[in-house]
């Protein structure tokens, strides 16, 4: 007999990931041509890590790819319940933050 509970919860984190997706792409459709999105990720240990890419990875699995305050490399392997983005929108030509880059998202299915 197949436990509904335990699939339930081991969906939880594709499901967050969607509804995160789709929140950022909604975001992304009401920018004006002098706006840009940045993506971060909000970490204790290294601060806030600009996004650059983002994937899922089954059952619970949010990895990330950014880039740490002072410009370097960092990879985040998070549970989904611990992922928490902060989305900023920027104005193109205004004085901001130089490291900034595109993001992609895509799911990593393992």
């Amino acid at each position: 007999m197949v436990n509904q509970e335990l699939i339930v919860r081991a969906d939880e984190g594709k499901r967050f990931y969607e509804a995160l997706l789709l929140e950022i792409e909604r975001t992304k459709a009401e920018l004006n041509g002098e706006e840009r999105l940045e993506l971060y990720l909000c970490s204790g240990i290294n601060g806030p890590i600009l996004v650059t890419s983002m994937g899922y990875s089954n059952p619970s699995m949010i990895m990330v790819d950014g880039r740490d305050a002072v410009g370097e490399q960092v990879k985040v392997l998070a549970n989904w319940r611990s992922v928490q983005v902060c989305m900023k929108i920027k104005g193109i030509g205004k004085s901001g933050n130089a490291r900034s880059k595109d993001y992609d998202c895509a799911h990593r299915d393992h």
